[in-house]
C-alpha cells in the first residue's frame, strides 16, 4: 500500500473530477473568462468527502504500478497520462462518504455537440474516469469510453477496475464486488450501470453545463468555451441553478442525486428534478412543478400527502424516500447504503421555507 494517497487541494479537487487534457497552461485565461462572465463565486461541494486521485505533476515514485488503461503514464499510478485532466461537478452525487476523483480525456480537435445545452453528445474517443476511495485506500475506478458514433449507452464501453490492497494493481471486473477491501463500498455490475445512465441522451451525467458552470480549478464550462470545444457556446450565467442559497443547495443536490432518472418524458412519477440551462427563477424548475402533486408511490406512510408538500417536509414523498435505505423504498435506488444527512437537511430546509399551498 502506498504511504499516502495524494489528496487534491481545494484547487485540485475541482480539477480532478472530470477534466480533459495536458497541463493547465491556460489557467489565467480561464480565471479571466470566469471573471468576465461574472459567475457567482461558488465552486463545487463534495459534502466534505475526501478526494482521491493524482495531479498531472505526480512523481514516478510508483513505477511498476498497473492502473486503469489510459489514465496514468505507463508504469505509474500517480502521474496522469497526456491529455487526461481532472474536473469536478459543482453538485456531487452522494456515495456513502467515499472520496472521489474524476478525470476526462477529450480527443484533440473534436467538438462536444452542445446543440442541446442540456444533453451533450461526446465525440468518439472520449474517456471519463471516476475513482472511489475510503480510509486512504483507492477502491474502484470506473471507465466510460465512447466507442461508437451514435449517442447512448450502447456506444460506450463501461468498465470497472478494482484496486488491490497494496494499491499497485487495478483489475478489471464486469461483475458486482461487495465490500471492497473490507470497506462498505460496493462495486456495481456492468448491467447496473444502465440503471442511472440509460436516460441521459449520451450516457454521461456529471460533465454538463450546469455541473461545470463554476469558477473552481479543473476543466470547467469556461475552460471548454475558451478552448473552443463546444459546438454551440453556452453562457455560464445561463447554466446557474436559480434561487437563494437555500434553494440552490436543494435544487442542485436533487439535480445531481435525482435528476439522472427524474428527467425528460420518462421521468418516474412525472417528477422532474434535473435543472435545465436557461431557467431564470426557481418556479420554472420541475421541483416547483411538483408542489402539491399527488404522491404516486404507494409504499410510503399515510402521512405523505404530495411529492413535495411546500412548508411541510414531513408530508413530502421526495424527502421521505431520501431518508430510507430499504431497496424498494430508498432514493437513489442503488449504490448507497447510508443516508446523506447533509443532503437530507438541505432539502428539508428548502421545503420548510416554502409557503404552504
Amino acid at each position: 500500500m502506498t504511504p499516502s494517497l495524494p489528496r487534491f487541494t481545494s484547487i485540485l479537487v475541482l480539477v480532478a473530477l472530470t477534466s480533459a487534457c495536458g497541463d493547465d497552461d491556460d489557467t489565467p485565461t480561464l480565471d479571466a473568462a470566469m471573471a468576465d462572465a461574472n459567475v457567482p463565486d461558488a465552486g463545487p461541494s463534495d459534502g466534505g468527502n475526501e478526494d482521491f486521485g493524482s495531479d498531472d505533476g505526480g512523481a514516478m515514485s510508483d513505477a511498476g504500478c498497473i492502473g486503469p488503461p489510459g489514465l496514468y503514464v505507463p508504469g505509474s499510478c500517480e502521474a496522469l497520462a497526456d491529455g487526461v485532466r481532472p474536473f469536478e461537478p459543482r453538485y456531487v452525487l452522494w456515495a456513502d462518504d467515499a472520496g472521489k476523483g474524476r478525470w476526462v480525456y477529450l480527443p484533440p480537435g473534436e467538438l462536444i455537440d452542445t446543440s442541446d445545452p442540456d444533453e451533450w453528445i461526446f465525440p468518439v474517443g472520449t474517456r471519463f474516469y471516476k475513482e472511489f476511495g475510503l480510509g486512504g485506500q483507492r477502491l474502484e475506478t470506473r471507465l466510460l469510453e465512447k466507442t461508437g458514433v451514435e449517442p447512448g449507452l450502447s456506444s460506450w464501453n463501461v468498465t470497472t477496475y478494482v484496486w488491490d490492497e497494496a494499491q499497485r494493481t487495478a483489475t478489471q471486473t464486469t461483475t458486482a464486488v461487495p465490500d471492497v477491501l473490507g470497506t462498505p463500498h460496493d462495486v456495481p455490475s456492468r448491467a447496473q450501470c444502465g440503471t442511472c445512465h440509460r436516460d441521459s441522451v449520451d450516457t454521461v451525467l456529471g460533465f454538463s453545463a450546469v455541473q461545470l458552470a463554476h469558477d473552481g480549478a479543473g476543466v470547467t464550462l469556461a475552460t471548454l468555451l475558451s478552448e473552443g470545444s463546444l459546438s454551440a457556446p453556452i453562457d455560464p450565467l445561463e447554466a446557474q441553478v436559480p434561487g437563494d442559497d437555500v434553494t440552490r443547495a436543494a435544487l442542485g443536490y436533487m439535480h445531481a442525486n435525482c435528476g439522472g432518472c427524474h428527467r425528460g418524458v420518462r421521468a418516474p412519477g412525472e417528477l422532474r428534478l434535473r435543472v435545465d440551462v436557461g431557467l431564470a427563477t426557481p418556479a420554472e424548475t420541475g421541483a416547483y412543478a411538483a408542489f402539491g402533486n399527488t404522491a404516486l408511490y404507494a409504499g410510503g406512510p399515510a402521512t405523505i400527502t404530495a411529492q413535495i408538500a411546500p412548508g411541510i417536509p414531513a408530508e413530502s414523498l421526495v424527502l421521505w424516500r431520501m431518508e430510507q435505505r430499504v431497496e424498494t423504498e430508498q432514493m437513489p435506488p442503488i449504490a448507497t447504503e447510508i443516508v446523506d444527512t447533509e443532503g437530507v437537511a438541505a432539502v428539508r430546509a428548502w421545503i420548510a421555507a416554502q409557503p404552504p399551498l
